[in-house]
């Protein structure tokens, strides 16, 4: 998978989780707590940083703690 594939993947994940692809674009390029205060877009160049995404974004539509 090369590094267009996981931003797709991530894009299409937050758009689902957030039903707004507005918001989802934005979440994706603001600095986030749960991920060490980087981007979710700046993990998206490798698999294991689409695997930390992909947990917050599961996390914040479980209602779970980050």
């Amino acid at each position: 998978m090369n590094n267009s594939s996981h931003w797709q993947i991530g894009l299409a994940e937050a758009e689902r989780v957030f039903e707004d692809e507005l918001y989802a674009r934005s979440w994706l390029e603001t600095p986030n707590a749960a991920l060490g205060e980087l981007t979710p877009r700046s993990l998206l160049d490798s698999a294991a940083g689409l695997t930390q995404v992909l947990r917050v974004l599961a996390s914040i539509e479980h209602g779970l703690p980050l």
